[in-house]
């Protein structure tokens, strides 16, 4: 974890995810491409997929989430968007179902880790920053992947 949140401390943007009601950030540049939902086809390339959207040459499997990352095989009404993220393996790309998406730019004193009593190694909640009054949970592409597996795993 603590590579992780080292690496969110050297970037300066983050594209910020509207989940439900909560927001979920990543790095601006694991951010492959945002696209409507309308783009969304029914095919699903994994158990726990909502569909699977296109990108380049690549059909990638898309994921939905409630506020509490529970992970949904249909798509929320108020989905707009799948955005497409990149793994630092670049095998590895998959796209999560979003109702609103927005860039940030953070100052690096804003980051903080999540405390060590409320840290839990399966969630890939690996930071949080404060955004006017709301509350941003920022994760990594690797994180979430990881998280995606293990969900996978669990209802295999």
């Amino acid at each position: 974890m603590d590579k992780l949140f080292n690496a969110i401390l050297e970037k300066k943007q983050l594209s910020l995810l509207m989940i439900d009601t909560m927001i979920l950030g990543f790095d601006k540049d694991s951010v492959l491409s945002i696209e409507s939902i309308t783009e969304l086809n029914s095919k699903r390339q994994s158990k726990m997929s909502s569909g699977s959207i296109q990108y380049a040459t690549s059909e990638l499997p898309v994921y939905t989430f409630n506020r509490n990352l529970n992970i949904l095989v249909k798509p929320s009404t108020k989905n707009q968007f799948c955005v497409s993220l990149k793994h630092p393996d670049n095998q590895k790309l998959f796209a999560i179902m979003c109702d609103a998406i927005e860039h940030y730019d953070i100052e690096n004193n804003n980051i903080r880790p999540i405390p060590a009593l409320n840290y839990n190694p399966k969630s890939p909640i690996i930071a949080m920053v404060k955004k006017d009054s709301e509350l941003v949970f920022i994760s990594s592409a690797e994180s979430m992947q990881g998280y995606i597996n293990s969900q996978e795993h669990k209802h295999a």
